[in-house]
């Protein structure tokens, strides 16, 4: 609907504005955020009236909050990176104890890009658990975000199943409050944690205003991948001028480039890899600080610059690929029989005990997550689903399937989420486009749907009618598009 020149235009603005990169390949992703946000506006969804609010000097402070609530994605849950908690917990924090004991008894954390709060009261949790004598320190967690709606549901902080898939049975009971099919955080976890707005894009902070000041330790995780390299290098800056003395930076992997943070001293602490802003060698002490335990030494080696997300094909499909093996030779050729057959519960036994065998583990859990779907065991599939997620993240079809299994228990919310994560990772995957028109209708905006459905006949405009799609248990190219039809004369 938009010309190239104008998503160029806006994706430029919007890269200054709100600091998230939409590069060619993700116009398709800023078109249809910027055509839902305009609707929320009330805008009229023709070309001439996008373009005109479009190419305006400036948005209102409405207009960009409506576009931040549209244009980024949240996925996240609790105890999320166990490697990097466990430092936190174990060496960074007894440290930061050690030095302060009876001096000055605060500690400063600052989560940005919290999301919906997931990170921030994982932190709370941690010191809950580590500082013996927390009443008598003074302890601060900022969490900020650009997407106001992520801020509000973390503010009222109730969670659904799906967020607790990394964590402890314990630990949910200990700090939650079961309500009906969801979890309320306790009080007590609650008032440690301070929500507030914040565009890293923007330029007020480091600040007193806006409490990013005098900071011990910063977890920004899975937010400067969708950043641009020259904004990822000014906040970078910002955050150093944001630490005191001795603080930490804490980011993930994908995003570690010591070219975008010149500023900061990379120290490797057991097998993962920290920020910090001074060369100083660190003592740590375990819980209780009873005894230094580590010295841990500054790591000058270089960090590869991070990689972008790129599409990665599924090797398993129940209906093709299968070895020219017997299957009694090669148990995943067996598995992939029982799957066929649809003999679903001896498929997963089989699954479950393999799984834990291999470290080509991407196949069986695809598998296993399928087949306790197929049974309708949807809690024992997600859970295996986190798995599926945490070892094959840039995987689109994992992404579709939890999606599915979201949507049959009529979760249409997570099943959009996890759907965005699949498109964002392949905008041509046919049956994310198609399930995600379907929840839109589940959520009565068929606007949204129509467009996702209209991507379906565009893509599968010129394949064979009679081919079967991969992943879509046996559903021809024709019949899909049969299928969409009919979804289009029923809503008429």
């Amino acid at each position: 609907m938009l010309s190239d020149n104008t998503l160029h235009n806006i994706s430029q603005q919007i890269g200054k504005l709100l600091g998230l990169d939409f590069p060619k390949n993700r116009w398709d992703d800023l078109e249809r955020g910027l055509i839902s946000a305009a609707k929320e506006l009330g805008l009229r969804e023709n070309v001439e009236t996008l373009n005109g609010w479009l190419e305006g000097n400036a948005f209102s402070p409405k207009e960009l909050e409506t576009l931040s609530n549209h244009l980024t994605v949240g996925e996240t849950y609790f105890f999320r990176d166990k490697a990097i908690l466990d430092v936190f917990q174990m060496k960074i924090i007894p440290g930061i104890l050690a030095e302060r004991f009876g001096k000055n008894q605060s500690i400063n954390i600052w989560s940005a890009g919290c999301c919906t709060g997931e990170e921030p009261y994982t932190l709370a949790m941690l010191l809950h658990e580590t500082i013996p004598d927390l009443q008598n320190w003074h302890v601060s967690i900022l969490a900020t975000d650009i997407n106001r709606v992520f801020l509000h549901k973390a503010k009222e902080g109730i969670y659904s199943n799906w967020s607790f898939r990394e964590t402890p049975a314990q630990v949910r009971e200990k700090y939650f409050i079961k309500s009906k099919a969801n979890w309320q955080i306790k009080p007590e976890i609650k008032k440690m944690v301070h929500f507030s707005h914040l565009n890293l894009a923007d330029d007020h902070y480091p600040s007193p205003e806006t409490q990013t000041n005098k900071i011990d330790i910063i977890f920004c995780r899975n937010v400067l991948m969708y950043f641009s390299n020259e904004l990822i290098q000014s906040v970078g800056k910002k955050f150093y001028e944001a630490l005191n003395p001795g603080g930490w930076f804490i980011t993930t992997a994908v995003e570690l480039n010591d070219e975008n943070f010149p500023l900061f001293t990379r120290i490797q602490i057991d097998k993962s890899i920290f920020y910090s802003r001074t060369e100083k060698k660190y003592h740590f002490v375990i819980k209780g600080h009873e005894k230094a335990v580590e010295k841990i030494q500054p790591v000058k080696k270089n960090v590869p610059a991070k990689p972008k997300p790129v599409k990665t094909q599924v090797r398993l499909s129940p209906v093709n690929e299968i070895s020219t093996e017997k299957p009694s030779s090669n148990p995943i050729n067996k598995a992939i029989e029982l799957f066929k057959n649809k003999q679903y519960r001896l498929c997963a036994d089989l699954c479950s005990h393999e799984v834990t065998k291999t470290n080509n583990k991407t196949e069986w859990l695809m598998l296993l997550v399928k087949s306790f779907a197929n049974l309708g065991h949807y809690d024992k599939a997600l859970d295996w689903g986190a798995q599926l997620i945490k070892l094959d993240g840039l995987n689109s079809e994992s992404y579709y399937i939890l999606a599915t299994i979201f949507f049959e228990k009529k979760m249409f919310t997570e099943s959009e989420m996890m759907l965005k994560r699949a498109l964002y990772l392949d905008q041509t995957h046919v049956l994310s486009h198609l399930l995600i028109g379907n929840v839109y209708l589940s959520l009565a905006n068929h606007e949204a749907a129509t467009r996702h459905f209209d991507n379906v006949n565009k893509l599968l405009a010129s394949v064979d009618e009679n081919k079967i799609l991969e992943g879509s248990e046996g559903l021809t190219a024709g019949g899909i598009m049969e299928m969409v039809k009919l979804i289009s004369m029923k809503k008429t």
